[in-house]
């Protein structure tokens, strides 16, 4: 993803700027295989979302790499708080939050989070389609 506001391309761990300095997030901090980047709801100049195949989900400050966890990343003891049992994709926009994931006994659903107010982050998520 292109985050316009900051000149950065997200690949992964990697935020790339417009002249090519390469900087890293540190992995212990994010951990998991990044799955899907997005726009932030709530301060989309200064942050993104990463989600990951192991159902984490991150907001990262591009200009700081400071990390927030929302949703902790699956294994090593951490049970899963998501249908489902591996993060594919992600996509936000009008105030809404979706994270893809596979079920084992169906094709596929979507997961999302409803954003109500500005700077508010609620764990509810609601599954809408199977």
């Amino acid at each position: 993803m292109i985050h316009g506001e900051s000149g950065q391309l997200n690949i992964g761990p990697y935020l790339i700027k417009k002249y090519g300095t390469v900087r890293t997030i540190n992995s212990k901090k994010m951990p998991g295989h990044l799955t899907g980047t997005v726009r932030h709801l709530t301060d989309p100049k200064k942050k993104i979302y990463i989600a990951t195949m192991e159902e984490g989900l991150y907001s990262l400050d591009v200009n700081a790499l400071e990390v927030t966890e929302h949703v902790k990343s699956v294994g090593n003891g951490v049970k899963s708080k998501l249908p489902g049992y591996h993060g594919k994709g992600l996509y936000s926009a009008q105030g809404t939050l979706v994270y893809s994931t596979i079920m084992v006994s169906i094709a596929g659903m979507l997961v999302q989070e409803r954003i109500s107010l500005p700077g508010l982050w609620r764990n509810l998520w609601e599954q809408f389609r199977q």
